[in-house]
């Protein structure tokens, strides 16, 4: 216990003083002659930090004349009080009431009794972080708690610095978080869950954890002799796996979870090998464009953070903690899997000679890398901490931060042997240092590990419970009647503020806090506004603390109404950013899978007459690039149509009605007609991607049937999210055909892509449903259906063009000029040609001129156009080749052949990836 003798005197005022022993005198903490003025002084030199500020922090106590001053000059200020010398703070408490302190009023009291005391007393305070703090220290307690304040100051200013970092971390990655979970959604339903094995593969084994810094370029022998004689599970974090593939080394398994939009950028040399036989473990919450283009096994983790899978399984699981870094992430990981030790590879958490990553990284070699860290060193951003072999190493303050992390991990595994065999790199408190030699002569001896391990996991048995997804629709529902309720109170208070009625004020916000306790309690706001409103709530609910200590009570329900608002806009804007990607992506893939088929509007299914257009749901991700997430066909013209085929004896139209007036719709089956009025309809400030079931029949014969449906409503604004058959049965284009032969000009037929990172891949199963529709995001490894429409017939060969972008991340030498085969017909793959002389080019013939591309998009994928590549047969009008989607190259030509670079361009406001292809495929004569 922190304690100093004190003792006990009267002012000349006779106001009494606290006196402290300091190096052997006893010096006073206030003025011997007037406290009162001292501390008036005192505060008049923060005068103007304290205007600026919310909540004061008085680092200092003694008496607590200056906190008096404070409490009278400034009350609605809230004040926290810290006394770093225990029994001064008891005579504070025994003198508080004769020297004039509001105790009650001191929002939180602090008190440090040991050192230990700094962090908890810091965390508890860490809700506060969101007002405006000044730290009012009191000049005394610089000399008589010198070292204590310097210890409190070092932990202040870095809980600072970890709250900046994760503050700005949640405002960029929050809505990304949830966004991963959902699109994530597909994969964790249908892959094992590596903490739910009841047969574990990983339990008293030893796990080599191979991190990308510096030293593990030193380890590449030592990790080839471990892998083949399988001595240890090599677990490859970040860019190791590209460092190890390199070297001809294939770890035992990778792992991710970071949730950023670039993420999968680590495993592209795993994917140009395409390397099928190495497992990603990756955490529920990574980002979702990670996963998909993987083309090995894939297993996952349930992250803390993703209360979406626990939801949708309806069944509780262990879970990993989110993380500064992959490597905290797999500690933990390994630690529940009971491994018997893990050894730290490449761990620096530190800099090597101005490198942090190994050779074989392209960050290792890249200048600006290189500069940014001498930049840093020059800056005095950097600092030495102990390494390994008792000497000091340079670090950084993320690096730091990490290796702390992990350190806390470590504290909680008292169980595991963790050997850092890190050579040079920052000491990790809990590990033992030895070299990576020494643990393979002295620990690995046996072989450890299991041949394709993955194999033997247990798939997910549990299937989704369609009853909590209808809770979850229900919960859109009421959100929205929630929002415009609370807004239309809002509205009513904000006339009534300064109304001398109270009754009637204190009625509205009666019904307020109802709704927003009914609000809270929504499974929506529980599952995705929530987690993405945690720095919003934090701020808000600050806001609404200062709003309490306000005298003014008109000003104040002003104030009330204000913060309201704006904490409803907020949960309005999220709404907006998450419902339409749930009614797109997830309902889908999860929703009555049992009994539906389902087709999305703008999957190729559906053939539109009139003024239609194809409205894309599109977000703009970390790195400021706008991708889509699914679109439905929209229109706002009466008479407007839609067709379609289908065989089976079921149907569901899906759209939304956005308008106030009733959707009349004219639905044509085999002739037969019927007129369908939809009464609800959804503002379209809440968006216009809602699936409302807009029709259903479940009473048709067997065999095929058409459909025609025709929009009768004079006002319209109605959007088609797509239709959904039996399961087993299937729609089809109004023009499409299933075998080759019957193709004629306007015909279309369906066949299956199946393609590797930048290899033409094989074309298959013409005229057959193989599997779901290519996405409108394209993949550099695509799997699945798309349509082929003939264009042309020249001398007995059928030219047909894919109604999309198949593939991205693939050059141009890889796809032209190749022979396929068919259905037994051989038949020529390339790329439609581009030029300014439209007779020589296929791009205007076959799809910018044609009538029905220009005024109906939806057919043929057009807002595709300009990201797919094509032959361009001169280059004296770069502008006109970029419309027509040619690439632009670095240096300002067009390039055709470099379709490997990852690039973007401003093309109507939005930056569009310039990679991908849609091919011309020529069947030669039948």
């Amino acid at each position: 216990m922190i304690e100093k003798k004190i003792e006990m005197l009267d002012s000349k005022i006779n106001l009494p003083i606290i006196q402290v022993e300091h190096e052997g005198h006893m010096l006073p903490i206030h003025s011997k002659y007037n406290p009162i003025a001292e501390a008036e002084r005192l505060i008049d030199s923060y005068a103007e930090q304290i205007e600026q500020a919310d909540h004061i922090f008085f680092y200092g106590v003694g008496l607590g004349y200056h906190v008096k001053i404070t409490q009278e000059r400034y009350p609605e200020k809230m004040i926290s009080t810290y006394e770093p010398i225990a029994n001064v703070h008891k005579v504070f408490a025994e003198n508080a009431k004769k020297i004039g302190v509001n105790v009650v009023d001191i929002v939180n009291q602090y008190i440090e009794y040991t050192e230990d005391d700094i962090i908890k007393n810091l965390t508890q305070f860490k809700p506060y972080f969101a007002q405006r703090i000044v730290i009012l220290i009191h000049p005394v307690y610089g000399k008589i708690a010198q070292g204590q304040f310097k210890q409190f100051s070092d932990i202040f200013q870095q809980f600072i610095q970890d709250t900046r970092f994760n503050t700005q971390t949640k405002l960029v990655f929050n809505d990304r978080w949830v966004i991963n979970m959902i699109m994530n959604a597909q994969w964790t339903l249908n892959t094992p869950n590596i903490l739910a094995q009841s047969n574990n593969p990983f339990k008293g084994k030893p796990i080599v954890l191979v991190a990308a810094g510096p030293s593990l370029s030193e380890e590449i022998d030592n990790l080839r002799y471990i892998k083949d004689r399988g001595l240890a599970f090599i677990f490859t974090v970040g860019s190791a796996n590209e460092v190890l593939i390199k070297q001809s080394i294939y770890p035992d398994a990778v792992l991710s979870y970071d949730p950023g939009d670039d993420n999968y950028t680590v495993f592209m040399e795993l994917v140009k090998q395409n390397i099928k036989d190495i497992p990603l473990i990756f955490g529920t919450t990574v980002g979702h464009e990670t996963v998909p283009m993987f083309p090995g096994p894939k297993i996952h983790m349930v992250m803390n953070r993703d209360k979406f899978s626990l939801f949708l399984h309806d069944e509780l699981f262990e879970t990993i903690n989110d993380s500064g870094t992959i490597s905290n992430v797999t500690l933990q990981l390994v630690a529940k899997l009971n491994v018997s030790q893990v050894i730290l590879v490449g761990q620096n958490f530190a800099y090597k000679k101005d490198a942090f990553y190994a050779k074989g990284i392209k960050t290792y070699d890249d200048k600006r890398y290189i500069d940014s860290i001498l930049q840093k060193i020059e800056l005095g951003e950097t600092f030495y901490v102990e390494d390994v072999h008792g000497g000091q190493v340079q670090t950084e303050q993320g690096f730091n931060q990490m290796r702390r992390e992990m350190e806390f991990y470590i504290q909680q595994m008292s169980n595991l042997k963790i050997v850092n065999t890190t050579q040079g790199g920052a000491k990790i408190e809990g590990t033992v240092f030895q070299s990576l030699k020494e643990v393979i002569d002295t620990e690995l001896t046996d072989k450890a590990v299991l041949t394709k391990w993955w194999e033997q996991l247990e798939q997910p048995t549990k299937i989704v419970n369609t009853k909590l997804v209808e809770k979850m629709k229900k919960a859109s529902v009421e959100y929205r009647l929630l929002y415009n309720d609370m807004m239309d109170i809002l509205e009513r208070l904000e006339k009534k503020h300064d109304s001398t009625n109270g009754k009637q004020i204190n009625q509205l916000l009666d019904k307020m806090y109802k709704l927003l306790g009914k609000l809270t309690k929504n499974l929506l706001f529980e599952l995705i506004f929530s987690p993405i409103m945690s720095v919003h709530t934090e701020r808000i609910y600050s806001n609404l603390t200062l709003c309490q200590r306000m005298s003014d009570n008109s000003e104040k329900i002003k104030k009330v109404i204000k913060i309201y608002r704006e904490y409803m806009l907020i949960t309005l804007d999220i709404y907006r950013s998450i419902n339409p990607v749930i009614q797109l992506q997830l309902l889908p893939q999860i929703e009555n899978k049992e009994r539906w088929k389902y087709y999305e509007s703008i999957c190729g299914v559906v053939h539109y007459e009139g003024d239609w257009k194809k409205k894309s749901f599109l977000r703009k991700e970390p790195k400021g690039e706008i991708v889509s997430y699914g679109a439905s066909a929209e229109t706002t013209q009466s008479g407007a149509i839609f067709h379609f085929k289908f065989t089976g004896t079921a149907l569901q139209l899906l759209g939304t009605n956005a308008v106030k007036s009733t959707l009349k719709l004219k639905i044509t089956i085999d002739r037969q007609e019927k007129l369908v009025s939809v009464f609800e309809y959804i503002d379209e400030k809440f968006t216009t991607f809602h699936q409302q079931i807009l029709f259903e029949t479940s009473k048709l014969s067997e065999g095929m049937h058409e459909v025609t449906v025709e929009i009768l409503s004079n006002e319209v604004h109605f959007n088609l999210l797509g239709i959904r058959v039996n399961n087993e049965n299937r729609a089809y284009h109004i023009h499409e055909v299933e075998k080759i032969g019957e193709l004629v000009v306007g015909k279309c037929i369906r066949c299956h892509y199946e393609a590797s990172f930048n290899t033409l891949g094989e074309f298959t199963r013409a005229g057959e449903e193989s599997g779901e529709y290519l996405s409108s995001s394209t993949l550099s490894n695509p799997n699945g259906d798309f349509y082929f429409i003939m264009v042309n017939d020249s001398n007995g060969e059928k030219i047909l063009i894919a109604d999309r972008v198949l593939q991205n991340r693939i050059s141009k030498t890889a796809i032209v000029d190749k022979e396929i085969i068919l259905c037994s017909n051989k038949a020529g793959i390339s790329l439609l040609t581009s030029s300014v002389d439209l007779e020589k080019s296929e791009w205007d013939q076959y799809l910018a001129s044609k009538q029905n591309i220009r005024n109906n998009n939806l057919q043929w994928n057009a807002d595709s156009f300009s990201a797919s590549w094509v032959e361009d047969v001169d280059k004296t009008d770069k502008e006109q080749f970029l419309l027509r989607g040619s690439y632009l190259g670095d240096d300002g030509s067009i390039n055709m052949d470099d379709g490997l670079e990852h690039r973007t361009i401003n093309l109507s406001s939005e930056a569009m990836k310039m990679t991908g292809y849609r091919p011309k495929l020529v069947i030669y004569s039948i």
